[in-house]
């Protein structure tokens, strides 16, 4: 990874610079169950028109009111200290500028197992290939584990092998296939 990235928690602030990244990498062929869950996507291949929409009213909606900081969400960000962006004359200078972001979750199992689900993961296309991924996976893995996490899940549409090679050099194992069939409403009997 290069030094001038480093990992933090997502705030609240971080939301529209992340939907940008989400767009800038969004491919209905990655479609998966979890654009589907999520009202992102309407069927294998096909984007919901609303899609950018829905996935920034989403990240919005994990932070609590009052909550700057929600659990589960990261950022990359590069260090823009030596070659600030932004108006030069006013205060709105930034120093820093993301370019990658993970999604984690937690759930308890009937069994009482506590699984940490990667729900989404992204790198702006300019800075892929340097380990962002694979670093914002490892922070979101140690946050699992420090959280109780007995194992890690994740599911990823079939055409994204540049992903599914990141994956399984962390460790990960397929271990299930998704089948999707749109309901045939002509073939339903009363």
């Amino acid at each position: 990874m290069c030094p001038a990235i480093q990992i933090r928690a997502m705030t609240r602030t971080d939301v529209a610079a992340v939907t940008a990244i989400y767009a800038e990498i969004y491919n209905s062929s990655y479609i998966s169950f979890g654009e589907l869950s999520a009202g992102l996507a309407l069927a294998p291949g096909v984007s919901a028109p609303d899609a950018l929409d829905r996935f920034q009213a989403q990240l919005t909606a994990q932070f609590k009111p009052n909550l700057h900081v929600a659990a589960g969400l990261f950022v990359a960000v590069e260090d823009l200290a030596g070659d600030p962006v932004g108006d030069p004359v006013g205060d709105t200078m930034e120093t820093e500028a993301i370019v990658g972001f993970a999604i984690a979750s937690l759930r308890k199992t009937e069994t009482a197992a506590v699984e940490l689900w990667l729900e989404d993961l992204g790198v702006s296309p300019p800075n892929q290939g340097q380990g962002i991924g694979h670093t914002l996976i490892k922070t979101a893995l140690n946050w699992g584990q420090a959280h109780g996490a007995t194992y890690y899940l994740l599911e990823s549409g079939l055409q994204n092998q540049t992903a599914h090679r990141v994956f399984q050099s962390m460790g990960f194992q397929p271990m299930a296939m998704v089948f999707y069939k749109a309901v045939d409403h002509e073939s339903i009997t009363p």
